[in-house]
């Protein structure tokens, strides 16, 4: 594919995807740069995974599409997309975790709701250049689709795109874990019973989970409140085909309270650990850039 090919099919992604014109612009002069840098670390022979962190509706779906795009376009490599978003436990384990640990766990989210094992089996068979299925989770009723729905990957991959709103995050200390940080922390789970069980699965699983990554991309958010407006909208795009199931204003912030402990403590560490940082204004745009 020329230039001029690459071109076209980023305008028709940008349009197809009902993103601003000025997206196009940030996917040549951020997203170049990235690819080049993912291309300069991959070793040859070996799939490299490269993960995306950012909070809820801060575009990191997006952007692994259009990374997928340039990766696939400019060096002609393979690409399989991840999300952890995928690997959400059903509702019927949910329920258990909620009637054996705490009554929060029957909402998806915080450590602990996700098929850890799965996760790693998928990467694993990935590396090893298997088939493997790739799992996918239905919001709109709650529930992973149907295995025989999930995609089949059956050639060799040379990247891994993984993108996930708690990727490569550490565990907090009992310090932090003892102050409530809103008021679904307070009224619900005052003995912190839900937050701390959520630590542990963090400080466990999560981290054998985290250490097949290779590289990390933090997406910045500026705050809480730009965080809420982007996943309102994303919630207002998610319904368009059901509109009965959408959540109202109410049960959307309350939704968003039960990530918002590890929201904030990617916030105040990823700066420091990921290995590639976009800091965002609240418009989705790129105020800066940083390359360890």
């Amino acid at each position: 594919m020329n230039d001029e090919q690459l071109h076209q099919s980023l305008i028709d992604f940008v349009q197809t995807e009902g993103l601003p014109g000025s997206y196009l612009e940030l996917i040549y002069r951020y997203l170049f740069p990235l690819s080049d840098w993912i291309a300069e670390h991959k070793q040859a022979g070996q799939a490299f995974t490269f993960a995306v962190n950012g909070a809820q509706g801060s575009g990191k779906s997006t952007l692994c599409a259009a990374m997928s795009i340039l990766l696939e376009h400019r060096f002609d490599y393979s690409v399989a997309i991840l999300s952890i978003d995928d690997l959400y436990l059903n509702r019927d384990r949910r329920h258990q975790l909620a009637e054996e640990i705490h009554p929060l766990f029957i909402t998806r989210g915080v450590p602990g709701t996700h098929d850890v094992q799965l996760g790693l089996d998928v990467l694993s068979a990935l590396k090893k250049e298997e088939a493997v299925q790739l799992p996918r989770f239905d919001k709109i009723n709650d529930n992973p689709f149907p295995e025989r729905q999930w995609p089949v990957q059956d050639r060799p991959v040379d990247i891994i795109l993984f993108e996930g709103w708690c990727l490569g995050l550490s565990g907090q200390t009992d310090a932090l874990l003892h102050q409530h940080v809103n008021k679904l922390e307070a009224d619900e789970d005052e003995q912190r019973v839900w937050r701390n069980y959520a630590n542990e699965q963090l400080r466990g699983s999560y981290q054998l989970l985290f250490s097949e990554l290779d590289a990390l991309l933090y997406l910045k958010s500026p705050n809480m409140d730009a965080i809420r407006r982007w996943r309102g909208e994303q919630e207002a795009r998610l319904s368009h085909a059901k509109t009965d199931l959408q959540m109202d204003l109410q049960q959307l912030l309350r939704f968003m309270q039960h990530f918002e402990r590890l929201t904030n403590w990617a916030s105040q560490t990823l700066p420091d650990s990921a290995d590639i940082v976009f800091e965002l204004d609240e418009y989705h745009q790129v105020n800066k850039v940083k390359y360890r």
